[in-house]
């Protein structure tokens, strides 16, 4: 049998919303995604739906055109995860649900903007890139519920 594995991505997206972000946090990196098969290559997070519209945001499928602007690409940064068939099927399901329902979930700009002290708002159905990670990792074991709670920056779920 051969080992599954849930992929964490780490990116510092080359936009002004990203190094605005990675400015007031000081880390390399200002965006999660998940991954499931790294053949396919697709990615899901919570980000904005359009590159011109920062506030249209929520549950996405990213393509690559997400790390790159003018000719500047992201640095990421790739975890392997490894995971039994039982949680990998989980995260594939939960994933498969929200795309189905991807018009009930937002993004949580409260909680983003609330990163700065080190806080988080929970709103229902309202997720950051990080949090929506932090949730599905948390929902299939590979985190602890008191390891979901404490993640709210990027560099948080980074050095878990």
């Amino acid at each position: 049998m051969q080992q599954k594995y849930i992929f964490i991505m780490f990116s510092s997206t080359p936009s002004k919303m990203g190094r605005f972000i990675r400015t007031v946090t000081k880390n390399h990196y200002n965006h999660v995604s998940l991954c499931l098969d790294m053949d396919g290559v697709t990615l899901y997070s919570f980000a904005r739906k359009y590159r011109r519209h920062p506030f249209y945001a929520g549950f996405v499928r990213e393509s690559s055109s997400r790390f790159i602007h003018n000719n500047h690409f992201a640095d990421i940064k790739l975890c392997a995860i490894p995971v039994t068939d039982e949680q990998h099927t989980a995260v594939k399901q939960y994933i498969r649900a929200m795309e189905g329902m991807a018009d009930h979930f937002v993004y949580n700009h409260f909680s983003a903007i609330s990163t700065v002290v080190n806080k988080r708002i929970k709103i229902e159905n309202a997720y950051t890139c990080v949090e929506f990670s932090a949730k599905i990792l948390a929902d299939v074991g590979v985190l602890t519920s008191e390891q979901e709670q404490q993640v709210c920056l990027v560099s948080d779920l980074e050095y878990l």
